[in-house]
C-alpha cells in the first residue's frame, strides 16, 4: 500500500505537492513526515530544483527546462503557437520543449491546436489532391536550394507585395525574403544578398520556369557557376520541399494576418521574421533536428521562453581550451549530419511507400457525406488576396440536406443555402448549438419599412415574427424608447389576435383600415423599374385609387405605363413613403449618350459639352482644354510607376466631407479618379466598399478606363448601382466629369474643386448650377488645409434630390467648416 501510494505521488503534479516544493525551497524536513515520506520527497527532489523563485526540470541529457505553474502553461503554448505561426502539434511542441517541461504537456499542446478557430478555418479542405512523390538525392549540407514565390499579397508600409521562400534541402533552414515585385532583377538581388553572401555558392538551384527566374537571375547562377534546374512548366511539384515551404509559410503568415484589420494587414512584413523563427527552431520531422541546431551546433532559444544560458561562450584567451571545444563542436555537427542523413533516407522512403500505396488503389479516399446535425464552414466566393482565408470565419450546421443542396443555420436562427461542394467540415470540439435569435443583426443598409432609409440603427427595431425593420419614430404612435423582450409589428399582431377577435373588433379594425385606405385616394407615388434595354431603370408616376370593396386589396395604384398594381393599406403605405425619397428630378440618363467619344477633336468636345453642360462655350477654350485632355491622358498612359502623373488627395482634406455626410447610407461608392488611392483608401479604413478607376495601369484600381467616356459608367451600372461617387479628377476635366458622375450616383456626388471654379466659372458653368441650387440640392464644405499643390480646395455636393440631402446631411453639417449655401 505504501509502495502504491508513492507511485500515484510520482506522477501528480509537482505543483501540486507541496511537500516536494517545500522541500526543494528549504532543504530541510519538516517534523512530522515519516521515514517513507523523507524518501518520497528525496526522490521526486532529485529532478527538479528552485533558482530566483522558479522551479526547474533536470532532463536526463544535462538541459535544465522551466516548469511552469499550470495557470499560465495554457497562455504559454497560445502565445507560442500564435507567435511563431500557427504551426501544428508536434512542431508547437517542439518549440515550447526548448526551455520548458511539465507532465502532460504533449496532450494540454495537442488539445489546444486542435481547438485553434484560425488553424481549422485554414485546414478547410473543399477539394481532393493527388500529388505524385519523386524524391531528389540526397546532397550534402548547402548541396541544393529550392526557391519559389507566392504573393501578390497587402502592398506592406515598405513597399514589398510579394515573398521570396529559399529553403535548403538538407538542413531545412529557410530565408523569407519580401521583394517588391515578381521581376528577374529583384530575385536576383534577394538571392544574392540573403543566401550566396550569408551561405556561399551551393551546387544547384531548384525553382519553377517562371519569367522571374530568368534573365538577371540565370547570370547570377552562371556567374557562380552553379547548376541552374528549372521544373517542367506542367509540374511545379517536382520542387516539392520548395512547394511545401511556400504553402507551410502562406497558411501561416495568413493565420497570423487574420487578427488584423483595416490597415493593419500592411504590418505582415513584420511578422515574417518571427515565422521565420518559428521555422528555423522547430524540429523537422524528416531530419530529427532544427535547421537551427544544425546550423549552430546549440539549442535554440525563441520568446516567449526565459532564455537560460546552457553553455559557456568559447574563451579564445585560453587558445587549448578553445581548440577543444571547437572540436567538440565539429564532432557534434558530424554525429548530426550522419543522424540527419539516415532520418532523411527513412522519411524518403516511408513517404515513398505511403504514396505508391494511395497510387495503387489500395486505399481509395472515402467520399465526404454531410448529414444534419454536422457543423461546417462556407467557401468564401472570391478572395481579395493570398492571404485571405478560403473558408469564412462563421461556423454553421447542416440542418436539410436536398440532393446536393444544404440548409444550414446561424447561431441567431436564420437559414441560407449552398451547395454541398462549397462546405468545409469544421473539426472544432464543444461547440455550442444553442439556437440565440437575439444575436440577429439587419444588414448594413437594412431599410425601415416605413421611411425607406437604413439610418439610426440604435433606434431600428425588429419584428421577431416577420424580421422586418420599423424605426420608433416612424412608428404610429412613436415610441419613446426600445421596448423589453419579443416586439411584433401591427400586421403581426393582427394575425396573432385574428383567432380570438370577435365579429365587433374585427369589423371595428377593418372599418378603421378602410378609413386609413380613403385618406390615401388620390396620392401620387413614384417607382423605378428596369428598362426595356436591361441597362438602367426608368422612372414611372402613379396615382393611389381607392376601391372600398376589393378588401384586403384596398387601393390601386395605376402607373403611367397603363399597369394597375392592387395593393393592401400597409403595402400602399410603404410605397407612398418611398416615394419622397425616390423621387429625384429628371435628369437625361447615362445611357442616353454614346458609349465613347473623341474629345480630343475640339468638335467633338464641343458636342459633347452641348449634352452635358448646354450653353455656349467659346471656341478657344474649347481648344485648350482639347488639347489638354490630348496630352494629360497620353502622358497618364506612358507613365512609369516611378513617376505618377497624379495629385494626390490628402486624407486631411478628405475627413472634413466625412464628418458632414452619413455615408453609411451608401452600399457602394466609386472613386473614378483614385490615381494612388488617397480617398479609397481613408474610405476603406472606416469600413465603405468602394470601387476604384484610374487611367494608369500602374495604379492599383478595380477598373483602369478613361473616366471622360460615358462607356465607363455603364460598365459600372452593369455590374452594380452606384449611390455615390467622390471624385477629383484634374480640375481643368471637372466640366465633363462632374455631369457624367451626376448622371450616374443615385444619391450623391462629391466633387473636389479648386476655388476659382465659380469665380472664373464659364456662363454655361454657372446654369448648369443654378437648377440645382434652385432645387435645393447643393451643399458646399469650406475651409480644407491646403493640399500637396499649395492651394486651399472646396467640396461641392450635388444630391439626387432634397429628401436625399435632408437624410444624408449630418445635423450639425451647417457649422464648422461646412457651409449651406442657399
Amino acid at each position: 500500500t505504501e509502495w502504491v501510494e508513492h507511485a500515484e505521488a510520482e506522477v501528480s503534479e509537482i505543483w501540486e505537492d507541496p511537500d516536494t516544493l517545500y522541500y526543494l525551497a528549504e532543504r530541510s524536513y519538516k517534523q512530522h513526515w515519516t521515514v517513507a515520506d523523507k524518501q518520497r520527497v528525496q526522490k521526486r527532489a532529485k529532478h527538479y530544483m528552485f533558482f530566483n523563485a522558479t522551479l526547474y526540470r533536470l532532463m536526463s541529457d544535462g538541459s535544465v527546462r522551466m516548469v511552469p505553474k499550470p495557470s499560465v502553461r495554457e497562455e504559454l503554448i497560445k502565445q507560442t503557437h500564435e507567435w511563431t505561426g500557427h504551426w501544428g502539434e508536434k512542431r508547437t511542441l517542439s518549440l515550447i520543449c526548448t526551455n520548458h517541461w511539465w507532465r502532460g504537456m504533449a496532450k494540454q499542446v495537442k488539445t489546444h491546436v486542435k481547438q485553434c478557430v484560425i488553424c481549422d478555418r485554414s485546414k478547410a479542405s473543399f477539394n481532393v489532391r493527388t500529388p505524385q512523390l519523386q524524391s531528389l538525392p540526397i546532397g550534402g549540407m548547402f548541396y541544393r536550394w529550392g526557391v519559389d514565390l507566392f504573393g501578390p499579397v497587402e502592398i506592406s508600409k515598405y513597399g514589398n507585395k510579394y515573398v521570396m521562400v529559399c529553403i535548403e534541402h538538407f538542413s531545412k533552414t529557410i530565408e523569407l525574403i519580401p521583394i517588391p515585385s515578381k521581376k528577374a532583377v529583384h530575385t536576383r538581388a534577394a538571392f544574392l544578398h540573403h543566401v550566396l553572401a550569408r551561405y556561399g555558392a551551393c551546387a544547384e538551384v531548384l525553382t519553377d520556369g517562371g519569367a522571374e527566374f530568368k534573365g538577371e537571375f540565370d547570370d547570377l547562377m552562371q556567374e557562380a557557376m552553379i547548376d541552374h534546374r528549372r521544373t517542367a512548366p506542367n509540374h511545379p511539384q517536382a520542387d516539392g520541399l520548395a512547394e511545401r515551404a511556400v504553402k507551410s509559410v502562406k497558411a501561416a503568415l495568413a493565420k497570423m494576418c487574420s487578427e488584423f484589420k483595416g490597415k493593419g494587414v500592411q504590418e505582415w512584413e513584420e511578422k515574417l521574421h518571427w515565422l521565420a523563427l518559428g521555422y528555423r527552431c522547430a524540429v523537422q520531422a524528416s531530419t530529427g533536428f532544427s535547421p537551427y541546431e544544425l546550423l549552430y551546433a546549440r539549442k535554440p532559444v525563441i520568446p516567449p521562453a526565459v532564455y537560460e544560458k546552457l553553455s559557456q561562450p568559447i574563451d579564445f584567451d585560453d587558445v587549448e581550451t578553445a581548440a577543444e571545444s571547437l572540436h567538440q563542436r565539429v564532432e557534434h555537427i558530424k554525429h548530426m549530419t550522419i543522424i540527419a542523413g539516415g532520418n532523411l533516407r527513412i522519411a524518403q522512403h516511408r513517404d515513398t511507400l505511403r504514396y505508391a500505396r494511395l497510387r495503387g488503389g489500395a486505399y481509395l479516399p472515402r467520399l465526404r457525406k454531410f448529414e444534419v446535425g454536422d457543423f461546417v464552414y462556407i467557401r468564401t466566393a472570391k478572395k481579395a488576396n493570398t492571404l485571405h482565408m478560403t473558408a469564412k470565419p462563421v461556423i454553421l450546421r447542416v440542418v436539410k440536406i436536398s440532393g446536393s443542396t444544404a440548409t444550414l443555420q446561424g447561431k441567431c436562427g436564420r437559414l441560407i443555402t449552398n451547395n454541398v461542394v462549397n462546405l468545409a467540415p469544421c473539426h472544432l470540439q464543444n461547440i455550442d448549438a444553442t439556437v440565440q435569435p437575439e444575436l440577429a443583426k439587419p444588414a448594413k443598409v437594412f431599410p425601415c419599412a416605413v421611411c425607406n432609409f437604413p439610418d439610426d440603427e440604435s433606434l431600428m427595431l425588429l419584428c421577431d415574427e416577420c424580421n422586418t425593420g420599423y424605426h420608433t419614430f416612424c412608428l404610429d404612435p412613436p415610441l419613446t424608447s426600445i421596448p423589453a423582450g419579443k416586439w411584433f409589428c401591427s400586421d403581426c399582431q393582427l394575425k396573432q389576435n385574428s383567432t380570438d377577435q370577435s365579429d365587433l373588433p374585427q369589423n371595428a379594425a377593418k372599418d378603421e383600415d378602410l378609413d386609413k385606405a380613403q385618406q390615401l385616394h388620390g396620392a401620387k407615388v413614384f417607382r423605378k423599374v428596369r428598362g426595356t434595354n436591361a441597362k438602367g431603370f426608368d422612372s414611372q408616376w402613379g396615382e393611389l385609387i381607392f376601391v372600398a370593396d376589393s378588401a384586403p386589396h384596398m387601393l390601386e395604384a395605376h402607373w403611367d405605363d397603363g399597369t394597375v398594381q392592387p395593393l393592401k393599406y400597409k403595402a400602399a403605405l410603404r410605397i407612398l413613403s418611398a416615394s419622397s425619397v425616390l423621387a429625384v428630378v429628371e435628369e437625361p440618363s447615362i445611357w442616353s449618350l454614346p458609349k465613347q467619344w473623341n474629345l480630343a477633336e475640339p468638335h467633338v468636345l464641343s458636342d459633347a459639352l452641348q449634352l452635358l453642360m448646354p450653353g455656349h462655350w467659346d471656341t478657344s477654350h474649347i481648344n485648350k482644354l482639347s488639347q489638354k485632355i490630348k496630352q494629360t491622358l497620353m502622358s497618364a498612359q506612358d507613365v512609369t510607376e516611378e513617376e505618377p502623373a497624379c495629385v494626390p488627395t490628402l486624407s486631411e482634406e478628405i475627413v472634413p466631407l466625412l464628418e458632414c455626410l452619413k455615408l453609411k447610407l451608401a452600399c457602394l461608392i466609386l472613386d473614378p479618379w483614385s490615381g494612388q488611392g488617397g480617398i479609397s483608401d481613408t474610405l476603406r479604413e472606416l469600413g465603405y466598399t468602394v470601387l476604384t478607376n484610374d487611367i494608369n495601369p500602374h495604379h492599383e484600381a478595380h477598373f483602369h478606363e478613361d473616366a471622360l467616356q460615358p462607356g465607363f459608367y455603364q460598365q459600372v451600372l452593369r455590374a452594380s448601382p452606384v449611390d455615390v461617387i467622390i471624385l477629383s479628377p484634374w480640375f481643368s476635366f471637372l466640366d465633363i466629369a462632374l455631369p457624367l458622375a451626376i448622371k450616374t450616383a443615385s444619391m450623391a456626388v462629391c466633387a473636389h474643386i479648386p476655388g476659382h471654379y465659380f469665380t472664373n466659372g464659364t456662363m454655361a458653368r454657372f446654369r448648369f448650377l443654378k437648377q440645382y441650387f434652385q432645387a435645393n440640392r447643393v451643399h458646399f464644405v469650406w475651409g480644407l488645409p491646403r493640399g500637396p499643390m499649395g492651394m486651399r480646395c472646396a467640396w461641392l455636393i450635388i444630391f439626387a434630390s432634397e429628401v436625399i440631402k435632408k437624410q444624408m446631411l449630418k445635423p450639425d453639417a451647417v457649422l464648422g467648416h461646412s457651409i449651406s449655401l442657399p
